[in-house]
C-alpha cells in the first residue's frame, strides 16, 4: 500500500462568506471613519470640569486624527486578509497590521464608552443587542428561509410605515405611536444605532481575527519583526502624547461660561429703532446690545437645558458649527436688521410655548443678561 500524505488544513482567520466578509470590511472602514467623525458631536460648549468633556476632546478629530496612520495600517491589512487569506495571514506585517488594530479598537471602545458615561446603560443596551441579532438572525432564516425573513422582517414593516406615514400626512389630526413627523426618522436611528455600535464591531472583528492568527499562524517574533513592534508602539506613544496635549489645549481655549445665542447676539447689533436694542453692562463691566428677542430666545434655550439637556446638548452642537458661521457674515447694521426678521418666527412660537407651560417667562425673560 502506498503511503498516504496528510495535509494539516488550517482554519481560515476570517469567515468564508464573502458576505461576511464584506459586512466586516465596511464595518472596520466605513462605520469605523464615520464614527470617527461623528464623535465631534461630543465636543463641549465650555469648561464644565467633566471628566467626560476631557475624554470627548481627546476623541475630537482635532487631538486624534494622529492616530488615523495607525487605524489605516490596520484596516488595509484587514482589508488584504479578507482578499487572500491563505496568502496575506502568512506575512507578519499584516498579522502586526491584525494585533495592533485590535488594540486601537479596543482603545476606542474605552474611550467611546467613557465619553458616553451619562448614558452608558444606554450604549451597554445596544452593544448588547448588537450581539443578540446576528444569532437571531441566523436562526430566524434557517427556520423560515432567507427570503421569508425579509419580506416578513424587511420589506413588510417598510410597507407599513410607508403607509402609515402617509396617512398622517394626509389626517394629521391622526396620533398614531412611534410614527415622527418626518419620514426618515427611523433611518437616522438606524444609522445612530449602526454608528454607536462601530467601535464595539471593530473590537469584536479584530480580537477574533487576532485570536485566530495567534492560534494557527504565528510562528514567533523574529528580529525585524520585533524591531517592527517597537516601532509601531514608539509612533502609537508620541501619538498619544500629541493628543493629550492637544486635548489640553483645546479644553484651555473654551469659554469658561455657557456661550450666547450667536445669531441673535448678531441680530441684536442692528438699527436700535428695528431691532428695539439698548447697551447693557454685563457682570464682568462689558457692554453688550440686548434685545427683548435675545432674551426670549435665551430664556427658551436655558428651559430646554433644564428640561431635556440631551436634547439641548444635541442642538446646541449643530448650533454651535453653523450659528457661528452665520453670525460672522453679519457685519453690518443691515444684515444684522434682516436676520432679526427672519429669528421673528423662531422667536414667537418658541416663546408662546414656553409661555403655556411658565405663564410668568415675560418677566424672567426682561432679567436674561442684566447684573
Amino acid at each position: 500500500m502506498e503511503n498516504e500524505t496528510v495535509v494539516e488544513t488550517k482554519p481560515l482567520p476570517v469567515p468564508e462568506s464573502i458576505g461576511w466578509r464584506f459586512f466586516y470590511g465596511i464595518v472596520v472602514t466605513v462605520l469605523a471613519f464615520l464614527c470617527f467623525i461623528a464623535v465631534n458631536i461630543l465636543k463641549p460648549e465650555y469648561q464644565t470640569g467633566k471628566f467626560t468633556d476631557y475624554v470627548s476632546l481627546f476623541l475630537a478629530v482635532e487631538s486624534s486624527w494622529v492616530f488615523l496612520p495607525l487605524i489605516a495600517y490596520s484596516s488595509v491589512c484587514l482589508l488584504l486578509l479578507f482578499l487572500s487569506p491563505q496568502q496575506y495571514a502568512k506575512s507578519f506585517w499584516v498579522r502586526l497590521g491584525i494585533y495592533t488594530g485590535a488594540l486601537l479598537a479596543f482603545q476606542y471602545l474605552v474611550l467611546t464608552f467613557l465619553a458616553l458615561l451619562e448614558t452608558f446603560y444606554i450604549i451597554l443596551a445596544v452593544w448588547i443587542a448588537s450581539i443578540v441579532i446576528v444569532p437571531l438572525y441566523r436562526f430566524l432564516t434557517k427556520l423560515m428561509g432567507v427570503k421569508l425573513f425579509f419580506l416578513i422582517f424587511v420589506i413588510l414593516p417598510t410597507l407599513a410605515y410607508c403607509f402609515l406615514f402617509l396617512l398622517i400626512s394626509i389626517f394629521p389630526e391622526i396620533q398614531l405611536p412611534f410614527i415622527g413627523s418626518e419620514f426618515t426618522f427611523p433611518f437616522f436611528f438606524l444609522a445612530a444605532f449602526l454608528l454607536a455600535c462601530a467601535p464595539f464591531w471593530s473590537f469584536l472583528i479584530m480580537a477574533k481575527t487576532s485570536y485566530l492568527l495567534l492560534k494557527h499562524y504565528e510562528p514567533g517574533i523574529t528580529l525585524p519583526g520585533g524591531a517592527g513592534i517597537l516601532a509601531w508602539f514608539g509612533g502609537f506613544t508620541g501619538a498619544w502624547i500629541f493628543s493629550v496635549l492637544k486635548t489640553m489645549e483645546i479644553y484651555a481655549a473654551l469659554p469658561p461660561q455657557p456661550p450666547d445665542c450667536y445669531i441673535a447676539t448678531a441680530a441684536a447689533k442692528g438699527h436700535p429703532q428695528v431691532v428695539r436694542s439698548q447697551p447693557v453692562r454685563l457682570a464682568d463691566g462689558t457692554l453688550m446690545q440686548v434685545n427683548p428677542q435675545l432674551q426670549r430666545l435665551k430664556c427658551v434655550e436655558l428651559a430646554l437645558l433644564v428640561t431635556s439637556p440631551q436634547v439641548h446638548k444635541f442642538i446646541r452642537r449643530i448650533y454651535d458649527v453653523l450659528g457661528r458661521k452665520l453670525a460672522a457674515q453679519i457685519k453690518n447694521p443691515i444684515l444684522a436688521d434682516i436676520a432679526f426678521l427672519i429669528l421673528i418666527p423662531v422667536e414667537w412660537v418658541s416663546f408662546l410655548v414656553l409661555k403655556s407651560i411658565i405663564p410668568n417667562v415675560q418677566s424672567i425673560s426682561k432679567k436674561m443678561y442684566h447684573s
